[in-house]
């Protein structure tokens, strides 16, 4: 009764003001996640990359930080730049118009590293090679990270169907993370990346991931025995 009770004292003017305040929250977040993204963007919606077409590239942790990325960022140098309008869109989508550009320009004198300083160092050699600018690169980074919009989970595999057929093959779990990004741009910049350590005398991948040329570090990361992932809720 008494929860019941609080709930019916609040007013009407009260309710209305928090309904605007959650329409407009839901509006904001819907735009970056892609609900709105065909009213609120110039990028055409583009088919989802077959596997075989996604590239692969080797990345050498035994080089200094600044050379690791060139092959890659050279090579998808016009895709990436094709990207950089999106930061433009997420300001627009976040600030209010009379913000915006005031944000726009804040954000060159800014956005200038990361947390990690090898990974700062990563982010501009990208951004030199790629022709883009730095505070461009370093926002595609620190966006995915914020702006979390990927779900991960696992489902049971049976391996019923193999032992039938004399196999001995256990059940499993299949650790999945789609990427529902609403940003279609996203999906034509997604490669594979192989991590070696060539200061070990080695060339044996010792990581993959599933990301996005110009972001570094990992969202999906994948070793032996080892899977790991970002996950998105809503709510908690």
């Amino acid at each position: 009764m008494a929860a019941s009770s609080k709930l019916m004292l609040e007013s009407d003017s009260d309710m209305e003001h928090s309904a605007l305040k959650m329409a407009a929250a839901s509006e904001t977040f819907d735009l970056l996640q892609g609900t709105l993204h065909e009213n609120h963007t110039a990028f055409p919606i583009m088919l989802t990359l077959k596997p075989d077409d996604i590239p692969i590239y080797k990345i050498d942790m035994g080089k200094p930080a600044e050379e690791r990325y060139i092959e890659l960022a050279k090579d998808l140098a016009p895709k990436i730049r094709e990207v950089s309008p999106l930061f433009d869109e997420v300001i627009e989508a976040i600030f209010p118009s009379g913000l915006s550009g005031f944000a726009k320009v804040t954000s060159r004198l800014t956005l200038r590293k990361v947390f990690d300083p090898e990974q700062t160092k990563e982010i501009k050699s990208i951004a030199e090679a790629a022709g883009i600018p730095v505070h461009q690169l370093m926002a595609l980074n620190t966006f995915l990270d914020l702006m979390l919009g990927c779900t991960s989970g696992a489902a049971l595999v049976k391996g019923d169907c193999k032992r039938k057929a004399g196999g001995d093959d256990p059940d499993h779990l299949m650790h999945f993370r789609t990427l529902e990004w609403g940003m279609d741009i996203l999906r034509d910049i997604l490669v594979i990346i192989e991590y070696i350590n060539t200061s070990n005398g080695s060339n044996e991948v010792i990581a993959r991931s599933v990301t996005y040329a110009g972001f570094v570090g990992m969202l999906t990361g994948v070793r032996k025995g080892l899977s790991v992932s970002l996950n998105f809720r809503p709510s908690h």
